[in-house]
């Protein structure tokens, strides 16, 4: 059943990227309405983003999912931004038709079931990977982060491909293209390192790879491992939380000796932060199914 739903959604996925080359056409009244520097460049950016989507999705692998969850957002917001700017009175139903392909597109995108999917497909042989959830303050950073290169972006087009442009404009263009660029070379970089945090189970054990969290990959042998189970809080014994956020329902691995875990480096600790347990939680976006497949090999001595 839980496979059933995740190909589900990864066909979903597939057919409603394919399908956002209609976006364009759908949205060709409300493009007529806008300026011609300002409606070619913003023509060339939804097959722009359509074309690195569908070969993102031809191409599937844990950068595939960076570019797939950057591109995704842009597209519905250009979207939306194209309808917002059409004269009143002008039908709507064909620019509908285009924000929900690109909403179905971008919320299948962003699901776990995807994630799964393509960290899954960039795995070596035996392994299998659970993408790990992105604790909620940094999806906030993300979100802000993402929000401030696209109003640059936006401002970027405005500024310099209206019918007038003034010298302020140009200047204004100029600044927020500048953050546009630095954003185009910054962000995927950053944003890539939350597709590669992966927890991973391989026929000698398990391993936790989290570029985020964890400056080095923790690696814990098959007979080490006492137990799997779901952790809530409040419950005893309380494990390291290795989610990178505040503690919530995830997965806690008990052992049967100590292990080491070196965190990443903070303010507190420069050098990182090597600390001996047994017992740690970790948290994948698809909790129920991570726990049981991973159940089910503890159980295959």
């Amino acid at each position: 059943m839980v496979r059933f739903r995740e190909h589900r959604v990864i066909w979903v996925m597939r057919l409603s990227v394919t399908a956002l080359v209609l976006t364009i056409p759908l949205l060709n009244s409300q493009l007529d309405a806008f300026h011609s520097e300002t409606r070619l460049v913003t023509v060339i950016a939804l097959w722009s983003i359509w074309a690195g989507s569908l070969l993102s999705v031809l191409v599937p692998s844990s950068g595939s999912l960076t570019a797939l969850r950057l591109l995704m957002p842009s597209h519905t917001a250009v979207t939306a931004i194209v309808i917002s700017g059409s004269p009143s009175g002008m039908s709507l139903w064909p620019a509908i038709i285009a924000v929900a392909i690109s909403l179905i597109a971008t919320v299948t995108t962003l699901s776990g079931d995807t994630g799964r999917y393509y960290v899954q497909v960039s795995a070596y042989g035996d392994e299998r990977r659970f993408l790990l959830s992105c604790p909620p303050q940094m999806v906030v950073v993300q979100v802000l982060t993402w929000m401030l290169w696209f109003v640059a972006a936006v401002i970027t087009v405005s500024a310099l491909t209206g019918e007038s442009t003034t010298s302020g404009q140009m200047i204004v263009g100029g600044m927020s293209g500048i953050v546009t660029v630095v954003g185009i070379i910054i962000l995927p970089r950053r944003f890539h390192r939350f597709s590669r945090r992966w927890l991973v189970w391989v026929p000698a054990g398990i391993v936790l790879h989290d570029p985020v969290v964890l400056a080095e990959t923790a690696m814990v042998s098959r007979r080490t491992l006492r137990e799997i189970k779901i952790w809530q809080p409040g419950e005893k014994p309380e494990p390291l939380n290795v989610t990178g956020g505040r503690a919530r329902p995830g997965i806690m691995f008990s052992l049967r000796e100590m292990e080491t875990i070196i965190l990443s480096a903070n303010a507190e600790h420069p050098g990182g932060h090597a600390l001996h347990v047994q017992s740690f939680l970790v948290r994948p976006t698809r909790l129920m199914p991570a726990l049981v497949e991973m159940n089910q090999r503890l159980s295959e001595r």
